[in-house]
């Protein structure tokens, strides 16, 4: 199932260039953005990932607003929210998870993306 959108919405270049190159190695299509306005504008125009790994502590409009406007969107898939982010305490990850949001902690490795990218991918070809 590769080719499938991957949205990656972090402000830290190196690791959304390396997250980015990884991503395409692995047959994925990649859109970077470095806000959470970037994010929201890319898929008002359009772009419908169908996953997007989004950090928290970002300039301008933060994560937890994108979020909140990205998990309005009907072309967004139940699911889809991944937060890749160090800045959250144990009661923010359970809020989060409660939503259907997945929460993966920084540091991370590309490895462990790629897993949690293809356990949603494949629970959405279950349904």
């Amino acid at each position: 199932m590769a080719g499938e959108l991957i949205l990656i919405v972090d402000d830290d270049e190196s690791w959304a260039s390396h997250l980015f190159d990884v991503l395409l190695l692995h047959g994925y299509g990649v859109v970077l953005a470095a806000t959470g306005e970037e994010a929201c504008a890319l898929v008002a125009g359009g772009t419908v990932p169908a996953v997007v790994l989004m950090d928290l502590r970002m300039p301008g409009r933060g994560g937890i607003e994108a979020l909140a406007t990205l998990r309005r969107d009907p072309r967004l898939l139940p699911g889809s929210l991944i937060v890749v982010t160090a800045s959250l305490m144990g009661h923010d990850v359970a809020s989060l998870e409660a939503l259907g949001i997945d929460v993966v902690r920084k540091p991370t490795t590309p490895r462990s993306i790629l897993a949690r990218i293809r356990t949603v991918l494949d629970a959405r070809a279950g349904d």
